[in-house]
């Protein structure tokens, strides 16, 4: 939100804002926000810890990345008994893995300049924060293949899941197994500080 704007915030924290043009606001998104959205698709399991994809604000991006929904479907390939979910979780720092070319990121506009998020795929290295923020259970079947529902996490209404400079989330499993598949997908916004 532009400094001059007005910001009207009740106790449980929604937002009704009034920019410097005297327009009424009432999205959860900041003002001047642009979408993006990444993703990994059929990315088998690992036995050890596993960080599927990170999305990280770099330090100094002078931008708020707001996270609005996270899309993941579990599926098998194959039998697998192994039952821990995949983490969403904050984190302070993202290095290693694959670093995705900012130029190859979805924008939900063709206009829109390239993302200053970070987005790195096969198994980043992170910094964790706190406890995860949501989970989603694996695809479990003593078949040969089988598939879970798909599961969209999104914030609370009225609310936004907010990446200060600095900050990012990671989609991880603690443990696996070879035959259970991910396909995870990110969707945030960036807009200026």
């Amino acid at each position: 939100m532009p400094e001059n704007a007005v910001k009207i915030q009740d106790a449980e924290g929604h937002n009704l804002s009034i920019n410097s043009l005297g327009q009424i606001s009432t999205s959860t998104a900041p003002e001047g926000s642009v979408m993006y959205g990444y993703g990994v698709f059929d990315a088998p399991g690992v036995v050890a810890a596993n960080n599927f994809l990170s999305l990280f604000n770099p330090v100094g991006s002078g931008k708020l990345l707001t996270v609005y929904r996270l899309t993941v479907y579990p599926f098998a390939g194959g039998a697998t008994t192994a039952t821990a979910s995949l983490q969403a979780t904050r984190i302070t720092a993202a290095s290693a893995g694959s670093l995705i070319a900012a130029n190859t990121v979805s924008k939900f506009s063709t206009m829109a300049a390239n993302p200053v998020a970070e987005v790195r795929t096969t198994n980043p290295t992170v910094t964790t924060v706190g406890n995860p923020i949501t989970v989603v259970p694996p695809a479990i079947t003593a078949a040969a293949a089988g598939i879970s529902a798909a599961v969209q996490v999104q914030p609370p209404s009225g609310a936004a899941f907010v990446c200060q400079p600095g900050e990012g989330v990671v989609a991880r499993t603690p443990s696996g197994n070879v035959n259970q598949l991910w396909s995870i997908f990110v969707t945030w916004g960036e807009s200026p500080l």
